[in-house]
């Protein structure tokens, strides 16, 4: 397994779907790899755990579309990224 820490930085509406029978409003969510943060000096500044994150993936972006009420992602909130293989 994989992990990568991101953090969401967009919300936006998707159309709707019928699912169940039932219209449901999407959300596109935006989300871009953690950084490592560092003050004119070069010092790391801020969470550390995001400066490690920052350091062995210091780049990155996830969008995905959820038509689910239950999924509830928060701007500026951060969420791990686990990749795990398929089979």
């Amino acid at each position: 397994m994989t992990r990568a820490k991101f953090r969401c930085y967009n919300i936006t509406p998707a159309g709707t779907q019928t699912i169940d029978g039932k219209e449901v409003q999407g959300k596109n969510y935006a989300f871009s790899a953690v950084m490592v943060e560092k003050d004119v000096e070069g010092n790391v500044t801020g969470n550390k755990e995001n400066a490690i994150f920052g350091m062995y993936t210091p780049a990155g972006s996830a969008n995905m579309t959820v038509y689910n009420d239950a999924v509830q992602f928060e701007i500026n909130k951060e969420y791990y990224l686990d990749f795990t293989p398929a089979n």
